[in-house]
């Protein structure tokens, strides 16, 4: 079986902020499918057009979230 996620919006038209956010804080989630959602997600968003422009602007916002998923204790994270 393949999880795939079906986007309402193409990921390109997103808005970053707070589905990116929103996505970074769910990255330290074991359960499925928090977890696959985050993962996945942060990916397909981050693999768009312009990404890195459009994490720019809310970089502030992923620092915090990233960090905590880095430095869990769970080593699944």
């Amino acid at each position: 079986m393949k999880h795939r996620l079906a986007w309402s919006t193409s990921p390109e038209a997103v808005s970053f902020d707070p589905v990116l956010v929103t996505l970074a804080e769910g990255l330290k989630e074991t359960v499925h499918p928090y977890a696959f959602v985050a993962r996945q997600g942060f990916i397909e968003l981050m693999g768009t057009e312009n990404s890195a422009e459009k994490a720019r602007v809310v970089l502030s916002k992923l620092i915090g979230p990233l960090r905590s998923a880095l430095a869990h204790s769970d080593n699944k994270v």
